[in-house]
């Protein structure tokens, strides 16, 4: 997801385990996803769940302290400091998971595509072309490039 996407989540887009992508959220404005295909829906583990079942629902964003994706990388930034953990742009979380997600072969282009509101499946290819071997790239039995 991107940063405005998750500022923009509201306890309402949770359903059991799957999170609607409806708005962005930043500089104190609601807003519409960047494109049409960002409009979409995840599945999320049990634990994430578990985790978002244990945050403040007296408000209405999951997130209602942040309103601001400057203020959502401080407090990445703060936690990977507090754990120690080597830093890293928030945006390589979301290219660590798409690059995991091909690598082991959990979906298809096609379907990381969606998953990451890419407006085609070209858009993706463009970004991790250089990380996947092509005889390994499972592109989905309705890939389409020129879609």
């Amino acid at each position: 997801m991107r940063p405005e996407e998750i500022l923009g989540l509201k306890f309402s887009d949770i359903n059991n385990n799957i999170i609607t992508i409806q708005r962005v959220r930043t500089k104190f404005r609601i807003d519409t996803p960047k494109t049409k295909n960002s409009y979409r829906k995840i599945h999320i583990s049990d634990f994430v769940l578990k985790k978002i079942n244990e945050l403040n629902k007296y408000n209405e964003f999951l997130f209602f302290n942040l309103d601001d994706s400057s203020r959502l990388r401080y407090q990445y930034k703060k936690l990977l400091n507090d754990t120690n953990i080597k830093h890293r742009k928030l945006s390589s979380t979301r290219h660590t998971y798409a690059t995991l997600m091909l690598k082991n072969k959990l979906v298809s282009l096609n379907e990381l595509s969606g998953l990451l509101g890419h407006s085609s499946p070209r858009v993706t290819l463009t970004y991790y072309a250089s990380i996947i071997k092509a005889e390994e790239v499972n592109l989905g039995k309705n890939f389409n490039l020129y879609k």
